[in-house]
């Protein structure tokens, strides 16, 4: 452990002893609130460093959803989601201390309130190793259903990136991912290798009743996500016909194994 944080774990330290509040150190990614027990942000991290503790000590509202290695450590951590009027709150806990990031409340369409409807899964999306988490934010109601995704950039909990869609330019909110189906169209994501992933983009064969010039089409572009951003890795274009009206993407936007564990 570096000498730059013993400072604060000093005052921490006097704060639990003392008085019992919560000694909160804000960062570039999110906030950490120190736990019970582990080491500080940037400490040496072992598999077996800290006992695991309750994400949503504290936090109105939120439910904790999965058991899951968001740092990708090895080590099992905690998630928590919980939802107010500041908008989806994700809480983990991490080698005994407790992570927060904060999507802020949409201004408009059908929100999830609810924390275990805004919990989608723990995906293997960005990184060899640790799990993202999906969240369902918005409801389409006819037009893209709206998604975040949360990850870890080795200091905090981060907002992951959609990658990139052409004809979504200008329509986008920065951390919004944009998925579901609408007016004949299919935007979902598929796991590849840890680190990879696959946009997929179905077209039906029939709308309205009639059928479309061409036939269904599913056109795949792949991504690997290095330097902080995902990076173009081929794609592919093909006659499909598995496009179906009743798909709801709730439940089927990230088709992925779920690495999370209910606690």
């Amino acid at each position: 452990m570096t000498h730059r944080f013993l400072p604060v774990l000093a005052a921490a330290a006097f704060c639990l002893v003392i008085t019992g509040c919560t000694q909160s150190v804000d960062g570039s990614a999110g906030t950490v609130v120190a736990g019970n027990a582990g080491p500080s942000a940037g400490g040496s991290v072992t598999a077996d460093a800290a006992p695991p503790i309750d994400p949503c000590e504290g936090t109105t509202g939120c439910q904790y959803v999965a058991d899951v290695d968001v740092d990708g450590d090895g080590a099992t951590d905690q998630v928590g989601i919980a939802y107010g009027p500041s908008g989806v709150q994700v809480v983990a806990g991490i080698n005994g201390e407790r992570y927060e990031w904060v999507q802020p409340a949409s201004s408009g369409g059908q929100v999830y309130t609810d924390p275990a409807e805004i919990y989608r899964g723990a995906f293997a999306l960005s990184r060899a190793q640790g799990a993202d988490i999906a969240l369902h934010l918005v409801q389409g109601g006819g037009n893209a259903e709206q998604f975040a995704v949360v990850s870890w950039d080795g200091s905090g909990l981060v907002a992951l990136p959609q990658p990139p869609t052409a004809d979504r330019t200008g329509l986008k909110t920065e951390g919004i991912w944009y998925l579901g189906s609408s007016h004949g169209r299919q935007d979902s994501i598929a796991c590849r290798a840890p680190g990879e992933l696959t946009v997929n983009r179905l077209t039906a064969a029939t709308q309205e009743g009639s059928p479309v010039p061409g036939g269904g089409r599913r056109e795949e572009n792949y991504y690997l996500f290095s330097g902080g951003q995902w990076q173009p890795n081929g794609s592919d274009n093909v006659p499909d016909t598995t496009f179906s009206y009743s798909w709801d993407a709730h439940a089927n936007a990230f088709a992925c194994d779920d690495l999370g564990v209910a606690p």
